[in-house]
């Protein structure tokens, strides 16, 4: 029997032990175990990594084991300890979805799926969940919300808020109106918007100042971008009241009446239509045509710019064309004369001379030019006259003078007229303006002078010539005396 001895070393294993591991929230993050010996490996799953590191997001809740081993290089033995990590359920610490929100939107509440925690991320959040885009302006903002749970467990999360930008909205400024303009398109910027605000203004932008009225009238212009978001601006349209271009009624005028002042509601303007009218408004019916004739009255406010028109349409009557037939000359001493116009039925004017019928007497007609007036009346109320002059001359003197008594034995006696150059009739006793009493004879003998002169007026006279018989003379012889008897 052979003995051999010898010797064994027994090396020590590793101390693999594990450190204690608490309670791991399912919502916290990636946690890192540890072991009292560093440099082994861990294992267990694909909640922990050959590292240490235990995700609770892969295992969830539950109770896991893992173990870890760690080799001496030295002596080659190795020790391998398996533990349980216990893994509690966390709260959702998410927030839910919130769709992209406007610049404009007015502020938001966030609401978590677990409420009672704390929002965090910027002055735009409030710790309550109320999220402001006017504060955050437009982007992605991110929000940080953050919970406790049973266990103590604490979670948090993080989302994007996105705040979209509006249009730049705006409104060309209109000029002020008046009452009675058309309809005017408003521009707003960008184009396509919509109008809102007020009845007299279409949502296509078409506002209507004659329906508006004088006033103020606030419009609102909305447009929106392609990302769905609109803005908003406002303006003040201002109406002035149009002047009052009304034509005060006129007419209907007689086409031989006087020039007339037309007026209107408003002074001012000025006034157009054809030859007839001024531009002050003088009508004159003689110039016009018989029927409608066109006025149109202009008026400017020079305070708010505004203009108005008005027509009318002025009548001008007819009147007939009278007309008084040429009458004379005639002479002082001529018969009376009917006067005649064209147009019969009318009324003569003038002076004692003249009746309202027409008829003429020279007797008491003015030496000269004697006015006559001829006026009818029209069926449609206008007064058409006529006037012209007669003439009228004086008849020549044809006065003479006579010795007071002629005898039958006087000489031829001559007779002087005041108007040389007639001529003498009556009878043989008579000739060239001599009287022959001893043609005559006793008795009473008519003497008649007529002239004629340069106007071819006509005039006589006439006396009576008595001629005396011429006495006796007798006588006889006397012794005494020479007697005569």
């Amino acid at each position: 029997t052979n003995t051999a001895s010898g010797s064994v070393t027994v090396n020590a294993v590793p101390n693999s032990a594990i450190a204690s591991i608490p309670p791991i929230c399912s919502t916290s993050p990636p946690t890192q175990l540890n072991a009292v010996n560093t440099g082994g490996v861990w294992s267990g799953g694909l909640y922990i990594s050959a590292s240490g590191i235990f995700n609770p997001s892969i295992s969830g809740q539950g109770i896991f084991p893992i173990t870890y081993t760690i080799t001496n290089p030295g002596t080659g033995c190795s020790s391998s300890t398996t533990a349980n990590v216990n893994v509690l359920p966390g709260p959702n610490p998410g927030i839910l979805p919130q769709a992209p929100i406007c610049y404009n939107n007015g502020d938001i509440t966030l609401i978590p799926y677990t409420p009672g925690g704390t929002f965090s991320g910027g002055t735009y959040i409030t710790p309550g969940g109320s999220f402001s885009p006017t504060t955050s302006g437009v982007g992605n903002w991110p929000v940080t919300y953050q919970v406790s749970g049973s266990g103590g467990c604490v979670a948090q999360s993080t989302s994007y808020v996105t705040v979209l930008a509006l249009p730049n909205v705006g409104i060309t400024p209109p000029p002020s109106y008046c009452s009675n303009d058309n309809v005017q398109v408003l521009e707003g910027i960008p184009v396509g918007g919509m109008w809102i605000g007020n009845p007299f203004v279409s949502i296509t932008g078409l506002f209507y100042p004659s329906q508006a009225g004088p006033g103020i009238y606030p419009v609102k212009y909305i447009a929106s971008l392609p990302n769905g978001c609109s803005d908003t601006a406002d303006v003040i349209i201002q109406v002035n009241q149009a002047p009052n271009a009304t034509i005060n009624p006129a007419g209907p005028f007689c086409a031989n009446e006087p020039p007339f002042q037309l007026s209107a509601a408003t002074n001012g303007g000025f006034w157009t239509g054809g030859s007839y009218l001024t531009g002050s408004g003088m009508f004159f019916p003689g110039l016009a045509a018989v029927g409608g004739n066109l006025v149109q009255y202009t008026v400017t406010d020079i305070s708010t710019g505004c203009t108005s028109t008005a027509s009318s349409n002025i009548t001008v009557l007819g009147v007939p064309n009278v007309q008084i037939a040429p009458a004379g000359p005639f002479c002082k001493n001529d018969p009376v004369t009917n006067l005649i116009a064209n147009i019969p039925g009318g009324v003569w004017f003038g002076g004692n001379y003249i009746s309202g019928f027409g008829s003429f007497n020279p007797m008491y007609a003015n030496i000269g030019q004697n006015l006559i007036t001829y006026t009818i009346n029209a069926n449609n109320g206008c007064v058409s006259t006529d006037s012209s002059f007669v003439l009228v001359y004086g008849v020549p003197d044809a006065s003479f003078s006579t010795p007071p008594i002629v005898c039958e034995n006087d000489p031829p006696v001559t007779f002087t007229p005041n108007t040389p150059g007639g001529f003498w009739t009556g009878g043989p006793y008579i000739n060239n303006g001599t009287f022959l009493p001893s043609v005559a004879g006793v008795g009473s003998w008519p003497v008649i002078y007529s002239i004629i002169d340069t106007n071819g007026c006509k005039n006589q006279s006439g006396q009576n010539i008595f001629v005396e018989a011429a006495p006796i003379a007798n006588w006889s012889y006397q012794p005494n005396a020479l007697q005569v008897t």
